[in-house]
């Protein structure tokens, strides 16, 4: 009698199966601990696969979030010509007001689609962030001052900037 080779497969298969899936219940409940002892080795293999797989999320999420601005400055690259027209230069405003994303940010998208059509092209390849393209690509190099913050003064009725009120 010979055995069917496609349903002793299938058996090995399901029984596979079976035992990963009952290792990842043993997992969930945490007595899979109890199955063996880990070994310095193991440990370390352990922590190794944890840190790739956080390096990995990382790097993906950097990488999606240059993607999403690249798209979104091409998005608006592709129809600049018929915003300026109806809206006028302060057509990324507009934007902002109706999308509330920042101006500023609109204004990198924008500036990075032009200055990168190709996101293989971009400096630091898989390697870079979007916060490390606008400081040193896509921006003047100047720290911009913040607006000084003001308040009335009720004692004089005078606005005064915050930090000169502190001084006093």
């Amino acid at each position: 009698m010979g055995i069917n080779k496609t349903g002793g497969q299938a058996h090995q298969v399901s029984t596979q199966a079976q035992q990963v899936s009952t290792q990842a219940q043993q997992a969930a409940t945490g007595r899979a601990l109890a199955l063996r002892v880990i070994t310095p080795q193991d440990y370390d293999a352990l922590v190794d696969e944890l840190k790739g797989i956080v390096t990995e999320g990382v790097h993906a999420s950097r990488w999606l979030l240059i993607k999403t601005y690249h798209k979104l400055g091409a998005t608006i690259l592709m129809n600049e010509a018929s915003l300026k027209p109806q809206y006028g230069e302060k057509y990324i405003e507009r934007l902002e007001k109706s999308t509330e994303i920042n101006k500023r940010d609109l204004y990198y998208a924008l500036a990075f689609a032009r200055k990168y059509p190709d996101l293989t092209k971009i400096p630091d390849g898989k390697n870079a962030s979007w916060s490390k393209l606008v400081k040193n690509y896509l921006s003047d190099g100047k720290k911009k001052k913040a607006d000084p913050v003001k308040c009335t003064c009720p004692k004089c009725q005078t606005v005064h900037d915050v930090k000169e009120m502190s001084k006093s």
